[in-house]
């Protein structure tokens, strides 16, 4: 298996294949599963290794991370905020756990990664979603009492960043496992993994905070179903996938639709969604199909990209 880097000027109406040799290196695809890109020049692809780009993609080199090197070590998620990148790293020191997690951050323009002081946790997951200019992360925190008992979730940690670079801890969520989604500087949701009613169907109570999220309160439920595998917002519109489907809310959680299934077989998950404007989103599945929304999430559609170019 080897990695295609494709890009888009126009809104992703047309493709075209950025030609790397590193990606087409089977030792690197083993290492990657998403890509972020702050302009057209400065990208990473990361998951559980992390490498960076600075001319468009066309040569990309491994970038040193203090936290990564051990064998359960991995780049959770990155995002990009005012001018630098943040990621957090599970650093693997736990055997058991694979954590503790670690906020690192680096300018964009060099691959100078250092610690945030006192942004992280005991767990080995999180998230990081941003709009307008504010960032946020959470970080899970577990704990494992051996003897073959479970890894228990004990909690989550939210921080807030208006710079990229000096992040604020937040007061504890509602719930200990939940997904972030910034609608807008202050906006935000959080899609929680709430009771398993039964096999595969699962409570997702949904919090709203508008005071970027100093407090909280309870807006809706999403429908029953699988756990939560990703939630995206803009202003108007609230998307929650699970069970291979993407599913929206345009009034707050209030009535919920759904907006995306025909397409995913039902054993196949989404693995990555966004909104990258107020109408325009896309989301990922777990065998690599590219789905893109213009319309705040409310119709999605495959994305035809381009061909691959043929080998000599």
């Amino acid at each position: 298996m080897c990695l295609q880097l494709q890009h888009t000027t126009d809104g992703g109406s047309a493709w075209t294949v950025v030609s790397s040799p590193q990606l087409a290196s089977p030792a690197v695809a083993g290492q990657v599963r998403a890509v972020r890109f702050a302009d057209s020049q400065d990208g990473w692809v990361y998951g559980p290794g992390l490498f960076a780009t600075h001319d468009g993609g066309r040569s990309w080199r491994a970038v040193a991370v203090p936290g990564l090197g051990r064998p359960l070590a991995q780049v959770v998620t990155l995002t990009v905020l005012d001018g630098f990148a943040d990621a957090l790293v599970a650093e693997g020191l736990d055997p058991n756990i694979g954590g503790p997690s670690r906020l690192y951050v680096s300018d964009i323009t060099r691959d100078d990664w250092r610690p945030v002081a006192g942004v992280g946790g005991s767990g080995n997951w999180g998230t990081l979603t941003s709009a307008d200019g504010a960032g946020y992360a959470s970080v899970t925190a577990e704990s494992f009492a051996g003897d073959g008992a479970p890894i228990v979730v004990t909690g989550v940690d939210l921080f807030r960043s208006l710079d990229g670079r000096s992040w604020a801890r937040l007061p504890a969520p509602p719930c200990v496992t939940g997904i972030l989604a910034a609608a807008t500087s202050t906006v935000l949701y959080l899609v929680c993994s709430g009771r398993e009613l039964a096999p595969g169907v699962q409570e997702k109570p949904v919090y709203r905070s508008d005071d970027g999220g100093d407090t909280w309160l309870p807006v809706s439920s999403a429908p029953l179903g699988g756990g939560p595998d990703g939630a995206a917002a803009s202003p108007d519109t609230l998307l929650v996938a699970w069970d291979a489907g993407i599913y929206a809310s345009l009034d707050n959680g209030g009535h919920w639709a759904s907006a995306y299934t025909s397409k995913i077989q039902a054993d196949f998950g989404i693995s990555e969604m966004a909104m990258t404007t107020a109408t325009q989103g896309y989301a990922i599945d777990s065998r690599s199909v590219l789905v893109m929304t213009h319309d705040a999430g409310r119709h999605w559609a495959v994305v035809r990209l381009a061909a691959a170019p043929a080998r000599a």
